[in-house]
């Protein structure tokens, strides 16, 4: 019998308090990605190289799922990746190879309250909300926002937080601009983020480069 060697390469992770199980991906599963290659189809990516190489029992944001995808990529094609960038000075193009263990961060949600002028918000450890990026992103971005609340304290009453649909017109509808505009903001600023950072220097100039980019260029 062959070893069963890429079956016994697994890894978990904990996100937002998740536990996900991660394994690698097959080499068919690439070739199959490579085949219809768009990464601008976040439904693809999911369907080919998330969907079956995660197990847990929640549902991921998008933001969860794009730092699954990071995981994925390390688990099954190593830290070092090599990327193309022009440089921000004498605009020739250049090169860099990036340890992805070391350039992407990723952090959970920073607080677990909100007070505004007129509320206090009490915030769950998570969301389970996958934003349709197929819709209004801005009105999805405020039922993301507002599926992180578990309460809320109005006139010294606690009050439960409804369904997403209700309580994104609530947060619309009825609360007032500063208190919408305030919770926005502040939300904006705690919410679970990933980011991606390095530092390249050109290499007909010389010229420090900083390098951003979205997880799904690791794909290409």
């Amino acid at each position: 019998m062959l070893p069963q060697i890429n079956s016994l390469r697994s890894k978990i992770i904990t996100l937002n308090g998740k536990k996900i199980i991660l394994k690698p991906w097959t080499n068919i599963q690439l070739t199959t990605y490579e085949e219809n290659l768009d990464t601008n189809d976040y439904n693809l990516i999911f369907d080919l190289l998330i969907r079956e190489n995660i197990d847990t029992k929640h549902v991921l944001t998008l933001i969860e799922r794009r730092y699954c995808l990071y995981e994925l990529y390390m688990l099954s094609k190593g830290n070092l990746i090599d990327i193309q960038f022009e440089c921000s000075n004498c605009k020739n193009p250049s090169q860099n190879t990036l340890d992805l263990s070391k350039v992407v961060s990723y952090e959970d949600l920073k607080e677990r309250t909100i007070k505004t002028k007129n509320f206090i918000f009490n915030l769950k450890e998570n969301s389970n909300y996958m934003i349709d990026l197929e819709k209004d992103i801005n009105i999805e971005s405020i039922r993301y926002v507002v599926s992180f609340i578990d309460s809320f304290i109005y006139n010294e009453v606690t009050y439960e937080a409804s369904s997403i649909d209700i309580m994104s017109d609530w947060l619309i509808d009825e609360v007032s601009s500063d208190d919408f505009d305030d919770f926005i903001n502040q939300m904006n600023k705690i919410q679970p983020t990933m980011n991606i950072y390095s530092e390249a220097s050109c290499a007909h100039c010389g010229t420090t480069n900083k390098i951003t980019m979205d997880i799904e260029r690791f794909l290409v």
